[in-house]
């Protein structure tokens, strides 16, 4: 007869910094710039039509990673997500974005959520699909 001792996988929700993620995803050229990126509560364009609201779920491995890299990868996945969804539709935005990891949804325009496991790290978002007008 075996006595296993019990097993915590780890399951962090945690905090980072939006504009600073954002601004190196598209510095790197992860990121789309014919598709702009609105997150609830901060500045909103001048919206022509709302097209569609989507939402994705990203994970990536994050073993022998910070929570920070593994988690910024997730989420530039996550944005790549969006942007492309937003093109397949006919939109140029992604507006009202927020993270929604586990259903749960949380709303800021300086952070994004994260959830940290042992061996894999998750972002979800949800947004809409837009039309706005575009300044030059």
């Amino acid at each position: 007869m075996f006595n296993a001792a019990p097993s915590f996988a780890r399951d962090t929700v945690r905090n980072f910094p939006l504009q600073e993620s954002i601004t190196k995803g598209f510095a790197q050229g992860h990121l789309n710039n014919n598709v702009q990126l609105f997150f609830a509560g901060g500045d909103e364009p001048a919206i022509l039509e709302t097209l569609k609201n989507i939402s994705t779920s990203r994970k990536t491995n994050g073993f022998g990673k910070s929570d920070e890299t593994a988690c910024e990868w997730a989420f530039f996945s996550a944005l790549i997500a969006l942007q492309n969804r937003a093109l397949q539709e006919g939109g140029n935005a992604v507006i009202n974005i927020l993270s929604n990891y586990k259903n749960k949804e949380f709303s800021s325009d300086s952070l994004f959520q994260c959830g940290a496991g042992t061996f894999v790290v998750g972002v979800a978002l949800k947004g809409t699909i837009a039309k706005i007008c575009l300044l030059y």
